[in-house]
């Protein structure tokens, strides 16, 4: 159907890679091919029409994640990430919010509109505080991180947390920043990998270890 197109059909004897670019090899020969390649039979059964659906289901998810892990790093901003020393949620959401405001990613208002949605419900998930405003309306995406050491408690609930991540969205980008707020919650349901950012220092292993885990098959 509209799954695969064919550039190239091409005698195994005359296949160069740097000639002959595709994003799938599919072969009726079994030879040293550059991957991803499909290996089928010269009258294709069942099992390999299977496999190749499989490998494109694999290169599009790859396709897809390559794209999204460029787009996310322009939310992340290296001075909207800090090692936090407070002990009160509040005081952290100012502290927060004044960073993204000096760096003229959101009005000046943005800190009561956060800390309004707090006195809603409590904005923990899982092993993740995510601080956010009710509206679309920052001047810039971002996603502000903070590490606090010691934990500290999050709203009216009586669990401390760790990791806090700011959220600002700007209704113009409302679409693409949906699909990272996707891979972000994908990342940090996982309590083993909250755990394992925790313990980052900085902003460069943070950065690092986060994408190695959004790009994990």
């Amino acid at each position: 159907s509209e799954d695969l197109f064919i550039k190239h059909t091409v005698s195994i004897s005359d296949y160069l890679p740097s000639v002959y670019h595709a994003d799938l090899l599919i072969s009726t020969v079994d030879a040293p091919l550059p991957e991803p390649c499909v290996l089928i039979h010269p009258f294709p059964q069942k099992q390999d029409f299977a496999a190749i659906q499989t490998q494109i289901k694999k290169i599009r998810q790859k396709k897809e994640r390559d794209l999204v892990s460029k787009t996310f790093l322009s939310y992340f901003n290296r001075d909207f990430f800090l090692r936090s020393t407070q002990y009160d949620s509040h005081a952290l959401i100012r502290q927060m919010c004044a960073q993204v405001i000096g760096q003229q990613y959101a009005t000046e208002d943005f800190t009561q509109r956060v800390l309004l949605r707090e006195t809603m419900a409590d904005t923990a998930f899982g092993a993740v505080a995510m601080p956010h405003a009710l509206s679309f309306s920052t001047l810039k995406s971002f996603l502000s991180v903070a590490i606090c050491d010691p934990p500290i408690l999050w709203g009216h609930s009586a669990k401390k947390f760790q990791l806090v991540i700011l959220i600002g969205t700007n209704s113009k980008e409302r679409r693409t920043f949906s699909r990272i707020m996707d891979l972000l919650i994908e990342v940090v349901s996982d309590a083993a990998n909250v755990a394992e950012l925790e313990r980052c220092e900085n902003y460069d292993a943070f950065i690092d270890r986060f994408f190695s885990m959004l790009l994990e098959d």
